[in-house]
């Protein structure tokens, strides 16, 4: 199964990931997370829902897919440039809040910007 926002292909669900949350619980590609910010009185606010996601797939027109040569990376979907685990993790925060093999195919949550498919 894949993840997706909107045609892009984000990742292949399942696939281990380098990445933790904030009770040290491994992330893999198509886990759902709650994304918190602490503000600078170090008060917690829930940011949104989000899912791991991957560089794996670069997505063409007429929903052609090509995987990526190199090395992948791993990131929250709507915030890839923060570093949660290392340079930002005084303010930022992931939460696991349901597990990849959890979600099912055509599982879309469009608030959130995200689905699951099989092709």
């Amino acid at each position: 199964m894949y993840i997706y926002s909107g045609t892009c292909r984000m990742g292949n669900c399942g696939e281990k990931t380098k990445l933790t949350d904030i009770a040290g619980k491994e992330l893999y590609v198509g886990d759902i997370v709650l994304v918190l910010v602490m503000d600078e009185m170090r008060a917690c606010d829930s940011y949104r829902l989000s899912a791991i996601v991957s560089d794996r797939w670069e997505t063409y027109n007429d929903k052609i897919y090509k995987e990526k040569e190199g090395d992948v990376e791993y990131f929250v979907m709507g915030i890839k440039s923060i570093d949660f685990m290392n340079k930002d993790s005084d303010k930022w925060l992931v939460k696991k809040v349901k597990d990849w093999f959890d979600c099912i195919n055509g599982e879309h949550w469009k608030d959130y910007g995200f689905q699951y498919k099989n092709v």
